[in-house]
């Protein structure tokens, strides 16, 4: 038995590639509709290198010679982030320009 529109007029079956190709375009849309993942709290070094614009290893030097405050996690190394925008707040401004 054929589908049948409101008006009873003939509709065609759709096929499988097209049920396939409405499946994928929901996905998709579904997808991009997920809001952004929260920031991490626990941040490694790399992390913390991007979010304050500086290297790695100006990082590591920041946690040896500065006091910026780490936890260790297993052998590596992690910076809560709260700890970090504490630690920066407490920082004069400017201080360690040009370094």
């Amino acid at each position: 038995m054929a589908n049948t529109t409101p008006d009873n007029s003939p509709q065609a079956e759709p096929t499988a590639a097209l049920t396939l190709l409405v499946r994928m375009l929901a996905d998709e849309i579904t997808a991009r509709a997920k809001p952004p993942e929260p920031p991490r709290e626990c941040m490694t070094i790399g992390d913390v290198a991007e979010f304050i614009g500086v290297s790695k290893g100006k990082v590591y030097q920041l946690i040896r010679d500065d006091g910026l405050p780490t936890r260790r996690v297993g052998c590596a190394q992690r910076v809560i982030r709260s700890e970090l925008l504490a630690w920066l707040q407490s920082r004069p401004a400017g201080e360690g320009e040009g370094e």
